[in-house]
């Protein structure tokens, strides 16, 4: 007979439910209707619609919420046919006072795809910033992070509404978030039709994707992400068709995105559902620690506990949450060390025979951590199949090759390559090269991959004006580019981020070959630092900003020149500051955290005097 369809039922329990942060909540559910099987139990902590943990034995999780805010907390359960219901919590959280001030300028705000966004955050913390980190489209997923600064400028190729969050984490773990809307229009140069089958089911089920594109323009990369938690699993330059196998039950809400050669990028979104025909079957599993929380450096060691030993097993381990693999290993053990501050949702994939047979996932809490170290690490290029590469080398040039990526062990070799080495240069939309290309090459594969790596490849602004050194090339509009050495044509790759202080793009790729960077001209007059009374510079911003050039420093000096001196009680002013900033600047320039507190107000002043120039 055929099942009978009763939605299952489910008590939620949190404890406490309000405090001020870091608010350790422990979270759990009771089944309330018998009749009801549940084979799967999920939470979205920040109730933006990403689940963050998952389990089918239950709903029992801590987490730790370390800034202010009103949190939606949802619990999904699933029963034994695929059959959801939903329940949430209010947990709110107060602010400590100990938070880090947070500021936040994004400009601009509207624009049509591909768009330019740049995100002016700063923030002041007498405990010192451990990292920023920006969630660039508002699903809770933190798309990029630094260690350095909070500006980045993120190009937009989806049309949308995103509520984007920029958090700043101290390093005794608390964090401070500041959102911005920005609204992106479609070109309507490309639509997408997704075609998934079968979408019901009982597990194991083998799911069939397959791309269908109208578009104006050469398709650049197929990505698709299987469950639907922001993080793409599948890269390809060519096809959009791929399998993929589905073994635990669940709702699943697989996403494709498209993206052609001018940047534009569509997404679609299906749904599929999937139970199972005996719960007795499902595997059952837990990932046990050493720790949970602890300051940094914090050494945790994880086993994974099941009721019945899997052979021949691949444990692959995700000990950030950030969808990059860390470690593959073949018995349920691991070791990793966490060195900055920050609440980390730690995944496992336990794979048998290419296919994950399940996932377990557990959260760690890490308060008073920053790695102060700056310096380039300088590894061996030698990358391995089974552990993740990190390859830095003195100027900044890097990849990050997550592990399960290769096949096989290989070797990364990376050259400079002068202008003169390249056969053309980029020529694309009127950008102009910067005269910086790298090339990567692996000594034993050339074909692409079906994930991505992450490069950065460097620029130089010593005087942090905003323009290329002898370019005149706009920091802020620069693109990355990959060389097709079978056509000789350069195309422009998406995803790159600039980050204006570390002075350095990065961008996610599936292949390697010569990679170069390029930009439009600079249109903008700058100020010149010369003796004159109307361009002397002012020398307190000048000290927390560390150049006369930087952005906010001439906006600063144009308000003087263009409004303050054209009063007695400004020129007034102006006297008073000039006679005693010199010593203050003398003062500031080596206390960093002065200067930070002084460069998250100065941005605000300048944010104003914006809307007056």
């Amino acid at each position: 007979s055929s099942p009978i369809s009763i939605i299952p039922e489910a008590k939620v329990l949190a404890e406490p439910v309000s405090g001020v942060a870091p608010l350790e909540v422990h979270f759990s559910s009771e089944l309330v209707n018998k009749y009801g099987r549940i084979v799967k139990y999920e939470w979205d902590f920040d109730g933006k619609g990403i689940y963050d943990f998952s389990s089918p034995e239950s709903g029992e999780i801590v987490f730790t919420y370390t800034g202010e805010g009103s949190f939606p907390a949802a619990l999904r359960v699933t029963d034994k046919i695929g059959i959801t219901n939903t329940y949430t919590v209010i947990i709110n959280v107060s602010k400590n006072p100990n938070a880090p001030g947070v500021y936040l300028n994004a400009s601009p705000l509207k624009g049509v795809a591909p768009c330019k966004v740049f995100f002016e955050g700063d923030a002041y913390c007498p405990q010192g910033v451990s990292k920023y980190e920006w969630d660039f489209d508002g699903d809770g997923v933190f798309d990029a992070n630094s260690l350095e600064s909070g500006e980045v400028v993120k190009t937009y190729s989806f049309p949308g509404r995103y509520n984007a969050e920029f958090r700043v984490t101290s390093m005794d773990g608390l964090t401070s978030s500041e959102n911005v809307l920005i609204e992106i229009e479609d070109p309507e140069t490309l639509s997408i039709k997704f075609s998934v089958s079968p979408v019901t089911g009982n597990v194991p089920v083998e799911v069939n994707f397959e791309a269908a594109v109208n578009s104006n323009s050469l398709i650049q990369k197929y990505q698709l992400d299987f469950e639907g938690d922001g993080i793409f699993d599948y890269t390809s330059l060519s096809s959009g068709k791929v399998k993929h196998t589905y073994c635990e039950p669940g709702v699943y809400e697989p996403v494709l995105c498209v993206t052609d050669i001018n940047n534009v990028s569509g997404r679609v979104k299906s749904e599929i559902r999937f139970g199972i025909s005996e719960p007795g079957d499902i595997k059952k599993g837990k990932i046990i620690l050493n720790s949970k929380n602890g300051k940094a450096p914090l050494a945790i060691r994880f086993s994974f506990e099941t009721e019945n030993e899997i052979s021949d097993a691949e444990y692959l381990w995700d000990f950030q949450g950030d969808g990059i693999i860390d470690l593959i290993t073949l018995s349920p053990q691991a070791e990793f060390t966490y060195n900055h501050s920050g609440v980390y949702l730690a995944r496992l994939d336990v794979r048998l025979a290419k296919s994950v047979i399940m996932s377990r996932n557990e959260t760690i809490y890490v308060a008073s951590g920053k790695d102060n170290d700056k310096k380039p690490e300088i590894s061996s290029n030698d990358v391995c199949r089974n552990k993740i590469g990190r390859i830095e080398l003195l100027d900044k040039t890097s990849v990050v090759l997550p592990a399960d990526v290769l096949e096989k062990d290989d070797v990364i070799n990376i050259k400079r390559l002068e202008s003169n080495q390249i056969n053309t240069e980029i020529n694309f939309n009127k950008n102009k090269p910067i005269g910086e290309y790298r090339e990567y090459k692996f000594e034993n594969r050339k074909d692409p991959l079906n994930k991505e790596m992450i490069i950065a490849i460097p620029y130089i602004d010593e005087n942090e004006d905003g323009i290329v050194d002898n370019k005149n090339i706009n920091e802020l509009t620069l693109d990355a580019y990959w060389y097709d050495e079978n056509n000789g044509i350069w195309n422009i790759l998406s995803d790159a981020l600039i980050f204006p202080r570390e002075n350095i793009v990065t961008v996610k790729t599936n292949h390697f070959t010569i990679f170069g960077i390029a930009g439009a001209e600079n249109t903008e007059e700058h100020y010149n630092n010369n003796d004159s009374e109307g361009s002397s510079s002012c020398f307190i911003a000048t000290a927390a900003f560390g150049s006369p050039l930087a952005k906010e420093v001439i906006v600063l000096k144009e308000f003087r020149d263009e409004y303050l001196l054209k009063s007695e009680p400004g020129k007034n002013f102006v006297d008073f500051y000039y006679h005693i900033s010199p010593p203050a600047a003398e003062f500031i320039k080596n206390k960093p955290l002065i200067r930070a507190f002084l460069r998250y107000h100065f941005k605000f002043l300048v944010y104003l005097i914006k809307s007056i120039l």
